[in-house]
Parts: structure tokens; sequence; C-alpha cells
């Protein structure tokens, strides 16, 4: 394939790419979710992703306790082995907790994509939270220790107590 073919490729996957965000199935018992596009010029420390999880249905939301996942789609062409998160949780009835950081496999020791996907874009995902209540005004903030390319987007499911997370096949 040529150099030129081969640019063209990438970039029609980094703009079909967040289409495809909305259109995927949500994991196996999922009651909240969201994603957020990383930009595609790469991922810096300084461009944190703020999440507020909520459940679907506000007015009568499944029982606690909850877990909550965090999902990483990204490119075949990601250098990175493992993505270093740092993580802020934050509520109105728990203030801030202690900052702490997570690390999620993206390459296997032979730099084959752990995660699951297709042609180009791979998922993978890490639970930050299990057996949980939903706090009043939680947040959470993710943010990657240094810069990384080929992150196209990061976010949640909020999970009830008895599902599994189900990586998104393209």
């Amino acid at each position: 394939m040529s150099p030129d073919a081969r640019q063209i490729l990438v970039a029609l996957s980094l703009v079909i790419s967040p289409f495809l965000a909305g259109c995927d199935r949500l994991p196996s018992g999922a009651i909240g979710s969201e994603m957020a596009v990383v930009p595609s010029r790469g991922w810096y420390p300084d461009a944190p992703v703020e999440f507020t999880p909520v459940t679907y249905d506000t007015v009568s939301p499944p029982a606690p306790p909850y877990e909550l996942v965090i999902h990483v789609r990204y490119l075949r062409s990601c250098q990175e082995r493992e993505l270093r998160l740092a993580v802020q949780e934050m509520s109105l009835a728990e203030g801030y907790r202690p900052a702490d950081t997570i690390t999620i496999p993206l390459a296997g020791a032979d730099g084959k994509p752990v995660g699951r996907g297709g042609y180009n874009i791979f998922e993978t995902c890490d639970t930050l939270r299990s057996g949980f209540t939903l706090p009043e005004g939680y947040t959470v903030t993710l943010a990657p220790v240094s810069a990384v390319a080929g992150v196209i987007s990061v976010g949640y499911s909020l999970l009830d107590k008895n599902s599994v997370p189900t990586l998104v096949v393209y």
C-alpha cells in the first residue's frame, strides 16, 4: 500500500470513528454510559476529560451497588503499550477523594492490541470502582499522565452489580 493511500485510510478512520462511538452496542447491564472524543492531534495531561456518571433512568434508577468501568478506544497505530491515567474523583457529599493513577494495557508484549476490535480501531476497559453507591454530584476526571497519540476516545459505563463489561466489536 502506498504511503498516500495509508494516510488517506488513517484520516478517514479518524473522521468516521466519532460517528461509530454513537452506534456501538452498550455493555450488557449498562445503566449509564458516555464517551468523549480525544483530539486527533493527541491527548495531553493538560486536557482532562470530566464525566458526571448518571443512570439512564434518573427517576427510578436501579439499586446500588454499581460498577464504574473506564473504556478506551484506540488506533492500531498507537505506539503505547499501556495508558496511564491520572484519576480525580469528587462528589458533593464526600469532597475530593485522593488522586489516583490507573494503568490500562493497550498492547501485549508482542505489540498486538489487547482490546477487541476490527481492522484499525480497538477498545479495552478496566474497572475503576466496584460495588459502590453513586454519591450525589459525583464526577470523575481522567487525563493521561504523559502525552499520548492514537487514543481516539475515552469514557465510562455504569453497570449494575450483576453485569460484566462487554467490549464493542467493530
